[in-house]
């Protein structure tokens, strides 16, 4: 990073600032954190889906899973 702002160029991070260390964000021209812009960004949703956090997901698919150990053991 250092030597691509030295020669001239501009440096532009984008990221979440709890990712980003602080001597990137002090040689960067600009930072921007995604978390300030994250409802700028979100995905519109869509018609029939219901967004679940990846945490509902994941805890979803143990219960399948463990319904699926019981119905057809190992």
């Amino acid at each position: 990073m250092d030597a691509t702002s030295y020669r001239g160029s501009r440096v532009e991070v984008i990221s979440l600032r709890s990712m980003t260390s602080d001597s990137l964000i002090n040689v960067s021209d600009l930072y921007i954190d995604l978390e300030s812009i994250k409802d700028d960004i979100r995905k519109a949703p869509r018609n029939g889906y219901t967004y679940r956090p990846l945490a509902a997901m994941a805890a979803a698919d143990a219960v399948a899973e463990a319904d699926t150990l019981q119905q057809h053991p190992v």
